[in-house]
């Protein structure tokens, strides 16, 4: 029960974070994540309705991510709910995506430029 409080990004979640140090959504790190966690709270609504679906057969077996666009064909979910779990989805994405580099950027470029590193310096 107490864990789930903290699962939820709601006035709960809100008085027990008062006075912790979140920084603005969207920034890098944990204002990524923090924006995620409150998008996917919001987009739950959604996926409830899709679950629901599902268990009535109405949808076929998967994520509401994979399933959405069925489930507004179908008018189980609103274009606006659509639209709220894509973006839940991406913000997710971003919020984990880490050390993504195209193979010219990771492995280095054919004029034998090494790839990204840390200093920024291009490995020279």
């Amino acid at each position: 029960p107490v864990a789930a409080i903290t699962q939820r990004y709601d006035e709960q979640f809100r008085r027990l974070t008062a006075g912790d140090f979140l920084p603005a959504d969207g920034s890098p790190g944990i204002g990524r994540l923090m924006q995620a966690f409150a998008l996917t709270s919001a987009a739950e609504p959604v996926r409830a309705a899709i679950r629901a679906a599902q268990k009535r057969r109405d949808l076929p077996r998967g994520s509401a991510e994979s399933v959405v666009d069925e489930a507004a064909a179908k008018g189980i979910v609103d274009a606006e709910g659509r639209e709220q779990l894509l973006t839940a989805q991406a913000a997710c994405l971003a919020a984990i995506e880490v050390d993504v580099f195209t193979d010219e950027e990771y492995y280095g470029s054919p004029d034998g430029v090494q790839g990204l590193t840390a200093t920024g310096d291009d490995g020279r």
